[in-house]
């Protein structure tokens, strides 16, 4: 033992303290071997000794086994201390104590109490071993606070930072941390550095930074953590990289910084990966929060939320462009990201049916999920403000919804797939977009019509009680463009207002139902080019400014409902459609019935080439219908019936296949005003013929009128003659059927009746005939009397001709003069009851009193049916 000095005995002090002292008054560094023992008391009497001659001093302690607690709690430590791989049996207590700067490194400390400590320096607590716990509650560390490599065990809290305030980085590297690492308040005015840290409480929070202020942010690049990382109202200066990490906590919050501040970016990519909850409601990150990469993944199960950024404000967007796991729902209600929203070659397997769910939120640059992202639940975007484009190109996944929503550019859903068995694939309803919607390549699975295996198809819509894709109540200042569109189900358009629409050459398939429901559109240009539909198309009610053209397409027929009952199967609907210049059905194949009922057209409508089959007895119902020109020139007879009733067209151009031989045409009401010159005059009486079983005479008085107003007055002459020639021989109806005795015979005097008039003088369209006749009736009477009107026998002798009625009272005998008088019954010529025949002559007179009867009653109905027409 060495006599001691400067205040210390010999007795207290051993060679090692001996060479501490030494090296601590030269400021050179002491190295000792395990087996040399250094009393934690005089070390704490070393550094706190006041200093008479004013030298700087430092103590540096290398390998050296330090025993009992170094207690420095209270004091004023001036110099500073370096302990490099030494064993502390005890505690370092720094309670309130003041120091200058402080090197722990590799050390084994039991515990390290330093609550409210003030160091004016750094404070290395670096590569500390069986360390139970770090205690630096409300300190203040003048430098940089390091803990690179620690290893701190405790059942609670490992390090406790509470309230501390670290005036340079805090340094946390590849710490193990069994216990929480507590900050919350804590200000650090440099980084908190957590690379490859690994901490873990599985029973609660691996990192409590609740409302704590770091500076220039955090960097915990491929650290591990086992518990809840939580940072919620936090303060971040900087960055927030997570990029590698992983954390885990299983159904429950994993990552909290709700209601922090982030003023960059959040970097959480790079094979990060979160077992649990990444929890971001109301934060505020000034940059992007960075996905790439990344996975997240056990939700919590009741919410099945993985991402909330509820009423997050993110600057610069979020964006995964590369693959993205996510096995949970991302919110995003009321979020304000000012920059674009991107996933590109996602996984998104949502929970409780939802894969995104965005409720009032705004996208200052778009949405887009690219790059053939997929989704095993639905995307799903309620009254939110979108500045961009909303892109979904490449897309397969279960449906999409944008309700009461604001695009501000396009929406594309092309080249995907979205599959909704028994739902709603597509949605957008009461929402606008200023660009176009683009729909092309899209293939879309759904409402019901996908059955089990082995289960048959539905057969009518009865069966089907929601649409794969609805369009409902939204303005699209753009297209919307489907071509090549592939759709099992109804596809729903619903009060859309939009310049273009066009579905050339999509498919869609709805056996027995409806493929296309439209009604109160409101659209410039409608096109079905190239359709392929097993189904019916419904545009009901629509206002259609320009062309509606349905050309070269091929459409089955389906059914609809209307109050849950089926009002027949058709190919088209288009009742009570206005269409502002064309309707072109040039080339299609209508398997089913066309209803053009209502509907008004501003120009032509064009059946050039179709096909019209007539599936179920109807092949074309154009009731009412209003059009310029009607051009009904179908490539083959129609399958059907062809029904006109009350419709008026200006120009009616067909040929005489254009009517069906063995089905109904209904020209009741038909008016037009020209009809086209290739159909010959015989054609249209077979025509009209055929358009009525039961005779009526609108149809034919219409033909009449057309041919007039084109100055052919025979041909109108022809037809009203035939008109009149039916109205005679045509039994009425129920006669066949009748035992009443009176009716047939009123039918039979009727019908002799009108062949005397056809035979006289063609109902009076013939009146030539009726001069004819008379002249002939004349002349062969005048000649029958001048040869065989006598002798008259009663003056006793014989004389020529007949016996006069007066014998001083008769004009001249005048055989021809005789005839006449008796061929005119209401004109007393004086020769016909002057003068008395007898013999054949008899016969003769009676001859031509009938005839003259007969044809002056004719001549009288003829008159009288003139004026009625007139």
């Amino acid at each position: 033992m060495i006599m001691g000095a400067g205040g210390l005995s010999g007795a207290e002090v051993s060679s090692a303290e001996v060479s501490l002292r030494r090296s601590f008054e030269q400021r050179q560094a002491v190295s000792l071997g395990d087996d040399q023992v250094v009393r934690a008391s005089f070390i704490a009497q070393l550094v706190v000794m006041p200093r008479e001659d004013g030298r700087g001093q430092a103590l540096e302690l290398i390998g050296a086994r330090i025993v009992g607690d170094l207690d420095l709690s209270d004091c004023s430590v001036s110099v500073p201390m370096v302990f490099r791989g030494c064993r502390f049996e005890g505690d370092v207590l720094l309670d309130d104590a003041r120091t200058s700067r402080i090197h722990m490194e590799d050390c084994e400390i039991g515990s390290v109490r330093a609550a409210r400590l003030r160091c004016e320096g750094p404070l290395w607590l670096r590569g500390l071993q069986k360390t139970g716990r770090i205690d630096l509650e409300d300190a203040h560390i003048g430098g940089d606070l390091d803990l690179a490599g620690s290893r701190v065990g405790n059942d609670g809290v490992a390090v406790n930072l509470m309230a501390a305030q670290v005036d340079g980085d805090l340094v946390a590297k590849n710490v193990d941390l069994r216990g929480t690492f507590h900050l919350p308040g804590a200000v650090v005015s440099g980084r908190l550095l957590l690379e490859q840290a690994k901490i873990a409480n599985e029973s609660g929070i691996a990192v409590d930074g609740k409302s704590a202020d770091v500076s220039l942010g955090i960097d915990a690049r491929l650290a591990r953590f086992t518990g809840k990382l939580q940072f919620a109202g936090a303060r971040l200066g900087g960055d927030l990289n997570l990029q590698g990490a992983q954390h885990d906590r299983p159904g429950a919050c994993a990552i909290d910084f709700s209601g922090a501040e982030v003023r960059g970016s959040a970097f959480l990519r790079g094979g990060f990966s979160c077992r649990g909850v990444l929890d971001c409601r109301h934060a505020t990150i000034s940059g992007q929060l960075r996905l790439d990469r990344s996975a997240v993944t056990d939700p919590h199960p009741g919410s099945g939320v993985a991402i909330a950024l509820d009423w997050a404000d993110i600057a610069g967007g979020v964006e995964a462009t590369e693959p993205v796991a996510l096995d949970g729902a991302i919110n995003l209600v009321g979020t304000r990201v000012g920059g674009v929203f991107r996933i590109r070659g996602g996984q998104l397997n949502g929970r409780d049916g939802r894969a995104i769910n965005a409720v009032a939120a705004a996208f200052g640059a778009g949405f887009r999920l690219e790059g053939a992202s997929r989704l095993s639940s639905e995307i799903r975007m309620t009254a939110c403000t979108i500045s961009g484009d909303v892109m979904l190109d490449g897309l397969e996944g279960t449906s999409f919804h944008l309700a009461s929503s604001t695009v501000s550019g396009v929406v594309s859903i092309c080249s995907g797939k979205l599959v909704a068995p028994g739902g709603t694939a597509l949605h957008i309803a009461t929402s606008e977009i200023s660009g176009d919607l683009m729909l092309t390549d899209l293939e879309l699975l759904g409402d019901a019509c996908q059955p089990a295996e082995g289960a048959e198809a539905p057969s009518s819509s009865a069966d089907l009680l929601v649409s794969t894709a609805q369009l409902s109540d939204t303005t699209v200042r753009g297209r919307l463009h489907a071509g090549s569109l592939r759709c099992s189900g109804e596809v729903r358009l619903v009060n859309l207002v939009v310049p273009h629409v066009t579905f050339h050459g999509a498919a869609l398939r709805a056996p027995g139902a409806l493929v296309i429901s439209g009604s109160n559109l409101t659209v410039d240009t409608l096109v079905l080019a190239e359709l392929s539909a097993v189904g019916g198309v419904v545009l009901s009610s629509c206002e259609i400014g320009h062309v509606l053209r349905v050309t070269s397409a091929v459409i089955t027929g389906g059914s609809r409902r209307l109050d849950l009952e089926e009002v027949g199967s058709f190919s088209l609907d288009l009742t009570g459609t206005k269409i502002g210049r064309q309707l072109n059905m040039a080339g299609s194949f209508f398997e089913d019935k066309v209803i053009l009922a209502d509907a008004a057209v501003g120009q032509d409508v064009r059946l050039d080439d179709a096909r019209l089959g007539g599936r179920n007895g109807c092949a074309l119902d154009a009731t009412r219908l209003e059009a310029s020109v009607l051009r009904l020139l179908p490539a083959t007879a129609p399958g059907g019936a062809v029904r006109l009733a009350n419709a008026n067209v200006g120009l009616l151009i067909d040929r005489a296949t254009s009517w069906p031989r063995e089905h109904e045409v209904d020209l009741s009401g038909f008016t037009y005003g020209r009809l086209s010159a290739e159909v010959t005059l015989a054609d249209r009486l077979s025509w009209l013929k055929l358009a009525t079983p039961q005779f009526v005479p609108g149809p034919y008085e219409q033909l009449a009128n057309c041919l007039t107003a084109a100055g052919d007055k025979d041909g109108a002459r022809t037809v009203r003659l035939a008109a009149v020639r039916r109205s005679y021989r045509d039994v009425p109806p129920g006669l066949r059927d009748t035992r009443s005795v009176r009716r047939r015979i009123r039918y039979v005097f009727r019908r002799a009746w009108g062949c005397l008039q056809d035979s006289v003088l063609g109902y009076g369209y013939r009146s030539a005939r009726a001069l004819v006749l008379f002249v002939v009736l004349w002349v062969v009477g005048g000649a029958a009397f001048a040869l065989g009107s006598g002798p008259c026998l009663r003056a006793g002798a014989p004389q020529a001709g007949p016996c006069p009625v007066k014998a001083d009272e008769h004009p001249s005998w005048d055989p021809f003069l005789y005839a006449l008088d008796l061929l005119i019954p209401l004109l007393d010529l004086g020769h016909e009851k002057a003068w008395d025949v007898i013999g054949p002559s008899k016969a003769v007179m009676w001859v031509l009193m009938v005839s003259g009867w007969v044809l002056a009653t004719a001549i009288i109905a003829a008159a009288s049916r003139t004026l009625r027409r007139s």
